[in-house]
């Protein structure tokens, strides 16, 4: 009876792998099957792949849909794993290609044929839904206003790179520190908790309304609740562009918002890094060594943003050596604007001698600055990019592909005899 038994249920675990595997592949290794898919390279860069799959052999083709360059496929299915080597227009293999299949989607890697770049693949059958990464989804700031009990509440909500949401509240310009935490899937619905306000408001419950609109129901300690409806005072959101050739791949994500003056003076940046250039570099040297040869992204940082200022740093980072470049930039909204650093001292140059006198105060004394690693590149570094921030001006490195970026914080707080008093006001500094 126990033989009959193991029989039995390793013939249904057989039986069900093989049903599975049809129910994707539909393998018939009599007739020549043929499968469809889209799906993205790097979780960035779309591309449309066909197969024609018979007695275990897989020939097709692949296209990278943002610069329509096309490759030929050739090679194997083995169980529930497809080997594929991709061929260019020269008939050579510029890349190898391996997944891994279950019901819903695909999995694998595309790796560079000399074998030292490898980069996720994830391909859906034609007709499904591609949970691609979609920047406006997953980058996004919004500031909100309303009244609660009387005073002013001011809300900003930060999202980045589909992580968890970042919340600030300030009650008639006293900032309330909070822990946040989603109360559905999708984050519609999410609540905070101040510990140093717990003896007044228990927890504030918010929830995303239509038409920009956000919901507060406040729990008090007392045992009363206040409902408040929020305002969209203003909305930073990003946008995305990509594309990939054969020699080349960019993705950027860039910021955008109400003001018009501080979205052309974004785009004039991105056009300064030069990167249409790389729509027209791949229409010569077609070799495997080249195959993605250049990487570049582009994005930028918000450090502050309010309906008076935006300020932050864009970044290019590239592969190739010394093409990496970055802006810092403060810009008054109001007035149309780019403003130097030193626009918020009383005497511009003071600026330069307070950093001159942190920066060496730092590099001596602040202990992640003395590890052996970094410690030689952080003595050379001149922090030369400057920005404000909601506590103070951010001294920035350049970007370092091994090491990344390093900044320091000047506090506000450190230079209240050399700030002018406007811009004291316009930041709420004390």
């Amino acid at each position: 009876m126990k033989y009959t038994l193991t029989f039995l249920l390793s013939f249904l675990v057989h039986f069900a792998i093989a049903q599975n595997e049809e129910t994707f592949l539909r393998q018939d290794n009599d007739k020549t099957v043929k499968q469809e898919w889209y799906g993205t390279i790097d979780g960035i860069h779309p591309i449309h792949l066909t197969l024609q799959i018979k007695n275990g052999k897989c020939v097709g083709k692949y296209t990278l849909l943002s610069s329509k360059q096309t490759f030929e496929l050739e090679g194997n299915l083995e169980n529930h794993d497809i080997f594929l080597q991709e061929i260019d227009d020269q008939l050579k293999i510029s890349g190898n290609l391996s997944f891994k299949n279950s019901e819903e989607k695909v999995s694998g890697i595309w790796s560079h044929p000399l074998g030292y770049q490898f980069l996720r693949m994830d391909l859906w059958k034609s007709g499904q839904e591609t949970n691609d990464f979609n920047c406006q989804e997953s980058n996004w700031r919004k500031i909100y206003f309303g009244i609660l009990d009387k005073s002013n509440l001011k809300v900003q909500i930060l999202k980045e790179n589909n992580r968890d949401l970042k919340i600030d509240l300030s009650l008639d310009r006293i900032n309330i520190s909070g822990i946040s935490k989603c109360l559905s899937d999708d984050c519609r619905s999410f609540e905070v908790t101040a510990p140093e306000f717990e003896h007044i408001y228990t927890k504030f419950i918010f929830t995303f309304l239509e038409d920009n609109r956000l919901s507060l129901q406040v729990l008090k300690k007392e045992g009363s609740n206040s409902m408040v409806r929020l305002t969209l005072d203003d909305h930073l959101k990003f946008n995305c562009q990509n594309y990939a050739n054969y020699n080349s791949r960019f993705d950027i994500i860039y910021p955008e918002i109400s003001n018009e003056f501080f979205n052309g003076f974004i785009d004039m940046q991105l056009k300064s890094f030069g990167v249409n250039k790389i729509r027209t570099n791949s229409l010569e040297n077609h070799i495997p060594e080249n195959r993605f040869s250049e990487n570049i992204s582009i994005w930028t940082d918000i450090h502050y943003f309010s309906k008076k200022y935006i300020s932050g740093i864009i970044t290019k980072q590239s592969n190739l050596k010394g093409d990496n470049q970055r802006i810092a930039f403060v810009i008054d909204l109001e007035k149309s604007k780019v403003l130097s650093p030193g626009f918020a001292f009383k005497k511009p140059q003071n600026l330069i001698q307070r950093k001159k006198s942190f920066l060496s105060d730092q590099k001596k004394n602040y202990r992640p600055f003395q590890l052996e690693l970094i410690k030689d590149w952080i003595a050379t570094e001149k922090f030369e990019y400057v920005t404000i921030s909601k506590n103070g001006f951010l001294f920035i490195t350049e970007f370092n592909n091994i090491f990344g970026e390093r900044q320091i914080l000047l506090p506000y707080g450190k230079l209240s005899k050399d700030l002018k008093k406007d811009f004291v006001k316009d930041l709420d500094i004390e």
